[in-house]
């Protein structure tokens, strides 16, 4: 069973008593964490294939290699800063760090991204290309949503 402790409204700590300190799940972007609240992290990777339907029923395969994956990392952002009114909402610092750190800012150079878990680290080589922010007002105020997507190089095994 989870518990949940709420101090106020709009902050939220989750307390597991079956997770042990040592259950990690951990990204890292060029060696730091993102800084910000991340809920998910979408891994897609297929090969570049083709299927030939002949008129005699046979089929033949046709392997090209893989083709480029895409890594989503996504969480959410206040709106509102804590304490501090005059500084910068930190939903927003998260177009600023796609603004800074997009492909096309680069000059061809990729990202390290590193996905570990208790097993060990696993490392993607990938571009940052898209941002997506959404903004929504809910029963605990206005929250932030926001998505960085990454284009990742498949990996020779």
């Amino acid at each position: 069973m989870t518990l949940i402790f709420t101090p106020c409204s709009g902050a939220v700590v989750i307390k597991r008593p079956e997770c042990m300190s040592t259950d990690v799940f951990a990204i890292k972007v060029d060696g730091n964490e993102i800084n910000a609240i991340i809920t998910g992290m979408s891994l897609e990777m297929s090969g570049n294939y083709q299927f030939l339907h002949t008129v005699n029923d046979f089929i033949y395969f046709y392997a090209f290699g893989d083709r480029v994956g895409q890594l989503s990392i996504s969480g959410l952002g206040f709106v509102k800063p804590c304490g501090d009114n005059t500084k910068r909402p930190p939903i927003l610092s998260l177009y600023d760090y796609y603004m800074t750190n997009r492909a096309s800012k680069r000059g061809g150079k990729a990202f390290a991204i590193t996905i570990a878990d208790n097993s060990g680290p696993k490392t993607l080589h990938g571009f940052l290309t898209g941002v997506r922010l959404d903004v929504n007002d809910g029963t605990i105020g206005t929250v932030g949503y926001w998505t960085l997507r990454f284009d990742v190089i498949p990996q020779r095994s």
